[in-house]
């Protein structure tokens, strides 16, 4: 698990790579459907804090403390961390997502995102308590696992790749999912992964 401030630092380089600064209220949502989507897809958290449900969404309490001074400016630099360490991410494919998904939309389109009813934040914010990792991957697994099913299936109509596509199926029931928007995008993932194992083979 990721302090929420490093995967909040992923999106602030990324938007400032693609000079499009992000305001706090945005970074808060790309790390909440990040987090949603390693929850919904490997069963794991990606952050180890909670979320609070406040009135614009789910908010990171720590996260807001570190951007609060932006107001609602943008974000122009990412946030110290106090261990180096803390720098190094290892699995992008969520992040890449989240941030391919809603980094470009309308902040408040995303926010609304996060208020669908019976949603994870609404739940909460009537209850009054934190919004918890359970209710969060009940909610999105169901679509998310059968968005992953329909790209599979997609791509194995590649006839060049069928030995590669059903070694992803092993792959995809193990828990090992991928992030990809489009077939294009896994048939990469694909090869990436047959690279990684004639690479541990040799």
């Amino acid at each position: 698990m990721y302090d929420a401030r490093q995967i909040a630092n992923e999106f602030i380089q990324r938007g400032l790579d693609d000079q499009r600064p992000l305001s706090p209220l945005h970074i808060q949502k790309l790390v909440y459907f990040a987090h949603a989507r390693h929850l919904a897809l490997h069963k794991e958290p990606l952050i180890f804090q909670e979320f609070r449900a406040w009135q614009y969404g789910p908010v990171v309490r720590d996260l807001y403390d570190d951007l609060k001074s932006y107001g609602k400016r943008r974000v122009t630099q990412t946030i110290p961390l106090a261990d180096e360490r803390q720098a190094q991410i290892e699995d992008h494919g969520t992040i890449d997502w989240s941030y391919r998904s809603f980094g470009h939309l309308d902040t408040f389109l995303v926010v609304s995102l996060t208020h669908e009813p019976k949603g994870p934040w609404e739940r909460a914010r009537k209850s009054g308590k934190a919004i918890s990792n359970d209710s969060i991957r009940e909610y999105y697994a169901e679509p998310w696992i059968a968005e992953n099913k329909t790209l599979l299936d997609r791509v194995s109509r590649h006839p060049e790749i069928v030995a590669d596509f059903l070694q992803s199926q092993k792959e995809f029931e193990e828990g090992r999912f991928f992030s990809a928007s489009s077939p294009e995008e896994m048939l990469e993932q694909i090869e990436q992964r047959r690279e990684e194992r004639d690479a541990e083979g040799a």
